[in-house]
């Protein structure tokens, strides 16, 4: 399930569109529904983790440095 009070609850229907592709995405790679959601769980706290950097700007440091503060 999408985390609740996420960016899904607070987004216009065409980022729900994209978290929707994404896991079908990630289930079309291989992964198993059930870990999709997973997956969309954390890769929406990332997105959330840096207000105001866009997603596509976010580097691999970005990503360590979430990563590390967990």
């Amino acid at each position: 399930m999408i985390i609740s009070n996420g960016i899904m609850d607070q987004k216009p229907k065409n980022v729900n569109k994209f978290w929707m592709l994404y896991r079908d995405a990630v289930i079309g790679s291989g992964i198993l529904e059930k870990t999709a959601e997973w997956y969309v769980n954390w890769a929406q706290r990332f997105a959330l983790s840096m207000k105001g950097k866009k997603l596509r700007s976010r580097s691999s440091k970005d990503i360590n440095t979430f990563l590390s503060r967990l």
